[in-house]
């Protein structure tokens, strides 16, 4: 029974552990049967076919009418990336503020992803403000 479903969901592999990719896949096939609506989605990463793989998700998931939020970063290369990672944080800094704030920070590790550095940019954006921002790096 489960060699069943190892092959219903991993068509591709029939006889070894599916990959991270055929993983990811497989989770997604059965969202639409299931009426699922939204999905929160972690691009793959480091792995030989992850922009293929993730690329066929989000396809996948769109074609199923299945709204799709990417965490942490954007798949897809410009011009279609998503440009909301520094309005995000422009606006996470000025609800801050808002809320009478007094010291805001932003911590990263020196080499961090671009959407971290989009995030940052955006707040870095409202230092007009009278309010100090300060960044800290880590190591």
């Amino acid at each position: 029974m489960v060699g069943n479903k190892l092959n219903w969901l991993y068509p591709e592999r029939q006889c070894c552990r599916p990959t991270k990719e055929e993983q990811a896949l497989g989770r997604c096939r059965p969202f639409p049967e299931r009426n699922v609506s939204g999905v929160f989605f972690a691009p793959l990463e480091l792995t030989p076919d992850k922009d293929q793989t993730n690329l066929a998700i989000v396809a996948a998931l769109d074609k199923a009418h299945v709204q799709v939020v990417l965490v942490d970063r954007c798949i897809f290369p410009f011009p279609r990336r998503s440009r909301y990672d520094r309005r995000a944080g422009y606006l996470a800094t000025e609800h801050h503020l808002k809320q009478g704030r007094c010291r805001i920070l932003f911590t990263a590790e020196l080499s961090v992803t671009s959407t971290v550095k989009a995030r940052f940019d955006g707040f870095a954006c409202v230092n007009d403000r009278t309010v100090p921002l300060t960044t800290i790096h880590q190591p």
